[in-house]
């Protein structure tokens, strides 16, 4: 069964509140309401999850809370994994991921960043639908995968037979790269908080900041 959950960094928190909060006071914050959570670099929850999903089934589209870890779409499977690993939230749509994302040079590219394609396998996009929406994208995009290194692509692709990893010049889905984008720094803490079924007006981050800013004391 899906669990709701919310990635941030103590940074981001402190930005949030306005104010400096210690781990140790937060996490005693969290605990006191009953929250579960935990705390980890997304990196390294990154590289046990990703061999568990290897050979999941390629479908699109695909709804990432009930068709998970069975099957994904390519941006389903990166918002799973992020999600998974504690990240901040990112938009559901490829082209809104690109959007999104911080422009990375392919001589930077690190584990954890993002490559988008014009592939001719799905829907191509030229420009948002959710997320800033009708921002132009004159190249079109239809696919998505997280960059592993050593040039090698994780992602979910028909093309591929499904979940897969491969030599992106090796990779149909990528003969037509858009280019790379990095959503947050998979090598920094976060919290992931899960959020009761009984509290979905928590499940963004920033409701949730705003419940932390109504609920905790100033020292």
């Amino acid at each position: 069964m899906w669990r709701y959950r919310i990635g941030f960094t103590l940074e981001q928190l402190d930005e949030a509140l306005g104010k400096s909060v210690s781990f140790d006071d937060f996490s005693a914050f969290l605990s006191h309401h009953g929250f579960e959570f935990t705390y980890a670099r997304p990196d390294a929850i990154m590289k046990d999850l990703i061999p568990q999903l290897l050979g999941a089934g390629y479908n699109n589209p695909s709804i990432m809370r009930t068709d998970a870890p069975a099957s994904f779409s390519c941006s389903s499977l990166v918002s799973y994994v992020f999600i998974l690993a504690g990240m901040e939230w990112m938009p559901s749509i490829s082209v809104d991921k690109f959007v999104f994302g911080g422009p990375v040079k392919k001589e930077d590219l690190r584990f954890g960043d993002l490559i988008f394609t014009n592939s001719g396998e799905g829907r191509i996009y030229y420009e948002t639908v959710e997320w800033k929406k009708g921002t132009p994208v004159p190249e079109g995009v239809d696919h998505v995968g997280i960059y592993l290194g050593d040039g090698t692509v994780f992602h979910a692709s028909k093309k591929s037979g499904g979940v897969a990893i491969e030599h992106i010049t090796e990779a149909p889905s990528f003969d037509r790269i858009v280019g790379y984008r990095r959503i947050g720094d998979v090598t920094k803490e976060h919290f992931t908080v899960f959020i009761p079924d009984d509290k979905p007006e928590l499940r963004s981050t920033a409701s949730f900041f705003a419940w932390v800013r109504e609920n905790m004391k100033t020292p």
